[in-house]
């Protein structure tokens, strides 16, 4: 619409170098041979067949070969683009037990965790939790993994409910999937259901190069998942800097103040928005609705879409991108929205045409991530060596990158998460301006030095002129 690209142009577009797909193997929910997502849709996190792909998708789910061909097809061009893909697997549930359970059916009771009593636990808070640590179901889920990436091709997944996975497990997992493909990506929520016990979480994750996702740093730039009018570091709230440092420094260990639960960058997905809770529009559009103090205005709040992604794209560790966060998605204000129609859950393309500035500046600074690897160190030690924070005024980030083998060797980025523009002043020397609040990209938009004018909510990124 209006000239813009879609779907996959889009995405090529956009410069994102891999996609995560939400469950798409065989779920329970919905009617395979039922196409209107209108009137009945599912993300599909209730697992029937974790082998096989969903028949929904399916231009022909009668055809059990369809699915096959489809999802190889689907699979082989996103590489062809240079996007690799990320499946979202669901192991710590299934859809039901007894008859409705195909683990079940093969050995009742075997493949769940039970209590004393012989109940189901519910650790998931889906009325089951499968038993990881047992040897078939960790055979059974190695197994699963390794079929989808030599079959289908698959670079990556991506766990739900993560944390009640058992730790042997997630290091066999990593073990044999890099056997295969030594650059495999995984990562995945270090939590389960409200109160369960936490086998794999994030003191778990330090030193395994897994990934948990950065609900730390999430909170920190947006504010309350739970609580839409609680703000974050985005919408000037006060006391996040500590937070918004420990995510810039891939939450490692940093020093005595900057430290979280990473032993190194590669182990953090840092991000402010997924599928689950509000898209970080909607969050934003909330709590300002709620603020008394300041007025906020559609160009305030476009301003804190930005400046999300330029601490996101310039922090230390994995950037994830919620699926329209590059145009403002909204949902409408729906925070759950697992079976809203495809209306609530489709990609709005129209809005990319309506918040294209939003798009280009997130464009910009994808481009300027992927030129310079200063954002994007290997280890803790060379964070530790090349990234050295600056003082600042309060609701205020910055800090400088030295890195010998970025072409640009020294590099300033400053955060200003403030309503209210503050003044900054550089170290030595004269700066070239690449981002600023409108523009983001590699080129060298002015030059700067001394004392200088950090606008509201805005982020500047800067390397020193020879």
């Amino acid at each position: 619409p209006n000239g813009v690209t879609t779907g996959l142009d889009h995405l090529v577009e956009l410069g994102v170098t891999h996609v995560h797909i939400l469950p798409m193997f065989d779920f329970w929910t919905g009617d395979e041979a039922d196409k209107d997502f209108e009137r009945s849709y599912n993300w599909g996190y209730d697992p029937y067949l974790f082998t096989v792909p969903e028949g929904r998708y399916s231009t022909d789910p009668i055809n059990p070969y369809t699915r096959i061909i489809e999802v190889k097809q689907m699979v082989k061009t996103l590489h062809e683009n240079g996007v690799r893909v990320i499946l979202d697997m669901v192991f710590p549930h299934t859809w039901g037990v007894g008859v409705m359970s195909p683990f079940d059916q093969a050995v009742p009771y075997y493949f769940y965790r039970i209590d004393k009593t012989g109940a189901y636990l519910n650790e998931s808070g889906c009325g089951n939790v499968i038993a990881s640590e047992r040897p078939m179901m960790r055979k059974y889920i190695i197994d699963t993994l390794k079929w989808w990436v030599t079959e289908y091709k698959i670079d990556g997944f991506r766990f739900d409910q993560m944390g009640l996975m058992d730790k042997v497990t997630m290091l066999a997992i990593k073990s044999e999937l890099t056997k295969i493909e030594p650059s495999v990506v995984l990562y995945g929520e270090p939590w389960g259901g409200w109160g369960a016990p936490i086998r794999f979480g994030k003191a778990e994750i330090g030193g395994t190069g897994i990934a948990a996702f950065n609900d730390e740093f999430r909170d920190a730039l947006r504010g309350s998942v739970f609580n839409p009018a609680v703000k974050g570091f985005l919408m000037g709230a006060l006391a996040k800097e500590t937070g918004v440092k420990r995510g810039v420094a891939g939450s490692i260990e940093y020093d005595e103040v900057i430290r979280s639960f990473a032993k190194d960058p590669q182990e953090t997905i840092n991000y402010v928005a997924c599928h689950d809770n509000h898209t970080l529009w909607d969050k934003n559009y909330l709590a300002a609705q709620a603020d008394t103090n300041v007025k906020w205005t559609e160009e305030m709040l476009k301003d804190a879409q930005k400046l999300a992604g330029a601490v996101l794209l310039t922090s230390q560790g994995i950037p994830f991108l919620h699926a329209g966060q590059d145009f403002a998605r909204t949902k409408k204000f729906d925070e759950n929205s697992y079976n809203s129609p495809i209306s609530i859950n489709g990609l709005d393309y129209a809005r990319k045409a309506e918040f294209i500035d939003v798009f280009n500046y997130y464009k910009g600074l994808i481009e300027l991530r992927k030129a310079h690897i200063a954002f994007r160190q290997r280890t803790a030690e060379d964070i530790r060596k090349k990234l050295t924070f600056l003082p600042t005024p309060r609701k205020m980030v910055a800090f400088v990158l030295k890195d010998e083998n970025d072409p640009w060797k020294e590099i300033l980025v400053i955060y200003n998460g403030d309503t209210k523009d503050q003044q900054f002043t550089l170290p030595e020397g004269t700066w070239n301006v690449v981002v600023d609040k409108n523009n983001a990209g590699t080129k060298v938009l002015y030059q700067v030095s001394g004392k200088i004018n950090i606008k509201a909510t805005s982020a500047m990124v800067m390397y020193k002129a020879n």
